[in-house]
């Protein structure tokens, strides 16, 4: 089986000792992180417990990459020192850590995400029982991993990432994060601010303490509309999402600033100029894919695909880059 990362690695001890960014950090020049809140906390987190910086960003169709290593940055994705963060790349050179749902079936190999951490792989879920999909973001899989705990202030920001705090909530998910926080994490901590996160007192004390910071540093504020609202007083937004890192940079530094300010993790530094490469975002129904190709593996071998993701059970997400930033399989 080519998942490192199977059914029979689930506790925290295999799974640091499993993946090879963490056993040699050393060998880890820097970090390609995604573009929002859940990918700065995971940094910072990082940042915090390794010392690694951010030499990339990517948004599943732009990789923005720091203008010192643009001339070689081919040869440096193929070489495994960068490690993909709030991301999840096809391919071994490029180890990552991501939470979307990856496999079809179980039967499905993934030959080159044999690097990659994911709680979808690890605890066997795919598109066949898709409801019962990762609810929570990455930092929420890496605070687990390295049992790292936050004070109140520091959960309220941890719980807005990728609006988690929302699927905690009374309707549809709240189940599903119950089942991944008491079943599989199996971490008190986490207990603790779930059986808080149903309430009007607590969605006041976001807007508080973390919405109205944000609402000061973010050009788009908190107020703009998600794709989930919560449950008592409609909120949503506050991802901290942004479209170009090298104009927007300090939005970023200040966002990080105030992950430092409520964690006390570590900021990582920033590439000062970016070069960027475009890739070509694409969709595909699973209907089609299963008709043009005999399986997921040969479809993501055959189109050499970057990194896919299931937004939807039956909807693949893909992008392909003309020339890849880490070459073909």
């Amino acid at each position: 089986m080519a998942i490192l990362y199977s059914s029979k690695c689930r506790d925290r001890r295999q799974i640091l000792e499993s993946f090879y960014p963490f056993t040699k950090p050393a060998v880890i020049e820097g970090l390609i992180i995604g573009n929002d809140l859940d990918a700065l906390l995971s940094a910072a987190l990082l940042k915090q417990r390794y010392g690694w910086d951010v030499v990339a960003v990517y948004d599943y169709r732009k990789l923005w990459v720091d203008q010192r290593i643009a001339d070689n940055v081919i040869q440096k994705l193929k070489s495994g020192v960068y490690l993909a963060v709030d991301l999840d790349i096809y391919r071994n050179a490029v180890p990552s850590i991501g939470h979307h749902i990856l496999q079809l079936t179980e039967k499905d190999r993934l030959e080159q995400h044999e690097q990659t951490l994911n709680p979808n792989l690890i605890f066997g879920v795919d598109c066949r029982n898709f409801r019962a999909k990762y609810p929570l973001g990455t930092i929420h899989f890496l605070r687990w991993l390295f049992e790292m705990e936050l004070d109140r202030r520091g959960e309220l920001l941890c719980w807005l990432a990728d609006s988690a705090y929302i699927n905690a909530q009374s309707h549809r998910f709240r189940e599903n994060v119950s089942n991944w926080l008491y079943r599989l994490f199996d971490w008190p901590p986490f207990w603790e601010i779930f059986i808080l996160l149903d309430s009007a007192d607590y969605e006041e004390l976001l807007v508080r303490e973390i919405g109205r910071t944000l609402d000061k540093i973010l050009i788009t504020p908190g107020s703009c509309r998600g794709q989930v609202k919560s449950r008592h007083k409609s909120l949503s937004g506050w991802q901290c999402q942004w479209s170009d890192p090298g104009a927007q940079a300090e939005q970023i530094r200040q966002i990080f600033s105030f992950i430092h300010e409520l964690s006390g993790w570590s900021i990582p530094e920033l590439p000062k100029f970016y070069s960027c490469i475009t890739g070509q975002r694409k969709r595909i129904s699973v209907a089609e894919l299963l008709k043009d190709y005999r399986s997921l593996d040969e479809f993501l071998n055959r189109e050499h695909v970057f990194s896919y993701a299931f937004t939807h059970a039956q909807l693949l997400n893909y992008t392909q880059f003309s020339s890849s930033p880490a070459g073909k399989t």
